[in-house]
């Protein structure tokens, strides 16, 4: 698979990954597409208008992706502010094999109710 077929698959496990809310799925969705190198440097004014989502609700999602061990925050060293966020490539690998792992099944099911 090439890196566009591997993002399409990576969004889809995202939009299917039952565990999180709709709206924790789009901001993690929003910040595959923003990430650079597992970085995302954006403030939660802007993950605010940009995704429609109230700040409050932009926090709140961001301390369970967080203690989910989806993200890390960033915070630069002198005044504890947050400069951004880091995506964890393993838990992305795991809602990705979690999502193949279902589709696996699925097709399982069909098969064995088709004969």
């Amino acid at each position: 698979m090439n890196n566009i077929d591997n993002e399409k698959l990576l969004h889809t496990a995202i939009e299917d990954y039952e565990p999180y809310t709709k709206s924790q799925r789009k901001l993690l969705a929003a910040f595959i597409e923003l990430a650079v190198d597992d970085i995302v440097s954006i403030s939660v004014i802007s993950l605010s208008k940009l995704l429609g989502i109230s700040r409050f609700a932009i926090y709140k999602n961001l301390n369970f992706l967080e203690s989910d061990n989806a993200i890390k925050k960033l915070n630069d060293g002198k005044e504890g502010r947050l400069t951004g966020f880091q995506l964890n490539q393993d838990k992305l690998n795991n809602i990705e094999a979690t999502y193949v792992q279902k589709q696996k099944y699925i097709n399982n099911i069909s098969k064995i109710d088709k004969n």
